[in-house]
């Protein structure tokens, strides 16, 4: 007691203050009640001490982790009686705000408490008693708060710190119980993600269960190296290194490819364009974006999510990633290395790849994403042949049979214009 007395004084509170420190107004306690984990417990709460209290002229009170009261409840003369002693929703009962008190002292000290009139540092709540025990949130072990039994000096029952220990116990335990069962609610919701290997891990870090990978009970989220964690709607999943590489062949074959951890898959026209925009942008593009990408100014999210949803399935879930859509390995892509090797200066080896991939034609796409491809110098099959735009939009192609004869850099020559061709 005296340790928490000194505590108080250190801080500068008056013994000889009126009433507790009001933190929040009605309005904004209503909205932290609704967002509080007490609230779900309550119900336990009231069966296992508001009867109890009101019969024994006691108050039930529950606070948050900063020792504000959120609830309180019990015998109509007590809780007119608190009001005038400014005992409140609202108000703050922490050491450093109104001293030595059950509340404020439970949460400084981490365990139950009991204090008994004159113990009390403030003079105006010797005419009180009041026992309280902290409760802890069972997935962090966190402090949530305290359930605290007061009334006045005449009604102190030397069972009460025993009750109030029990009511908060039973509080921790249904705030496991419900954790449990959203344990469980998750692990049958996304263990078939886990197939290929990775774990489920819950917005805290802990970890749920585990494929193919040896874990301690709960990591650090914050350690995680990007590209691993996927974030889901209520918790996440960590891959197991990733998607290691991935590499994207579309233009030296006549339907594009895309090879992950050396597994060929070949790829629809739509497919091959989005993977090829998120090659682009490294750093993600959302749904409105991918679809302006894709389709134009006609794309909409909703079709860009169905479409990368379908891509996902052929080449998993950890190689694309969502929010925002990405690909989550080292990408190597044909269509960005000739464009390096030329501002490299390395003409030679540009123009041995060209030749490998000479007039060859993207699919039949209104993606705006795919970038330029210099020309090949090849003859045409068809009469359609790359040149170089000097930006990122369709292939031009010129309407004439044969050899392209000189590079356009405006992208304004009515070639430019003309759609691309299809895949042969």
């Amino acid at each position: 007691m005296s340790e928490s007395w000194r505590r108080s004084l250190a801080v500068g509170v008056d013994p000889d203050a009126d009433v507790a420190p009001v933190a929040y107004a009605q309005d904004d306690v209503e909205a932290l009640r609704a967002e509080h984990p007490l609230a779900r417990v309550l119900p336990v709460l009231r069966s296992t001490l508001v009867s109890s209290a009101d019969e024994a002229m006691h108050l039930m009170i529950v606070t948050d982790a900063d020792g504000c009261i959120l609830w309180r409840e019990g015998h109509t003369d007590v809780r007119l009686r608190a009001d005038r002693a400014g005992l409140a929703e609202g108000t703050r009962w922490s050491e450093d705000a109104i001293g030595t008190n059950a509340m404020g002292t439970t949460l400084a000290l981490d365990r139950p408490v009991s204090i008994h009139s004159a113990e009390h540092l403030v003079r105006a709540y010797h005419g009180w008693t009041c026992a309280a025990a902290p409760v802890h949130d069972p997935d962090t072990g966190a402090l949530l708060g305290a359930i605290d039994v007061t009334g006045p000096t005449a009604t102190r029952h030397p069972s009460t710190l025993a009750l109030v220990t029990a009511a908060a116990q039973l509080a921790e335990n249904a705030l496991r119980l419900r954790m449990t069962a959203r344990d469980a609610e998750l692990r049958d919701r996304y263990l078939p993600r886990l197939l290929g290997g990775g774990a489920l891990l819950s917005p805290s870090g802990r970890v749920l269960a585990a494929v193919g990978m040896a874990l301690p009970s709960r990591l650090d989220l914050l350690s995680i190296p990007d590209g691993l964690l996927e974030p889901l709607d209520d918790a996440y999943l960590l891959r197991p290194g990733g998607a290691g590489s991935v590499v994207l062949d579309f233009l030296g074959a006549t339907r594009p490819v895309v090879v992950v951890d050396g597994r060929a898959h070949p790829l629809s026209p739509r497919h091959a364009d989005i993977l090829a925009v998120l090659a682009l942008h490294p750093g993600g593009r959302t749904a409105e974006q991918l679809a302006l990408a894709v389709h134009g100014e006609r794309g909409t999210a909703v079709t860009a999510r169905a479409e990368v949803h379908r891509l996902r399935a052929v080449l998993g879930e950890h190689v694309v990633l969502t929010r925002p859509y990405r690909l989550a390995a080292d990408v190597t892509a044909d269509f960005l290395r000739l464009p390096d090797l030329l501002r490299a200066g390395r003409l030679a080896t540009a123009a041995a790849a060209a030749r490998c991939c000479r007039c060859r034609r993207r699919p039949r796409s209104a993606s705006t994403g795919w970038p330029c491809r210099r020309r090949c110098g090849g003859p045409s099959s068809t009469g359609a042949v790359p040149r170089t735009c000097g930006r990122t939009r369709r292939t031009p192609t010129t309407p004439r049979r044969g050899t392209c004869s000189r590079a356009c850099s405006t992208g304004t020559t009515p070639a430019c214009r003309s759609r691309a061709p299809a895949w042969t």
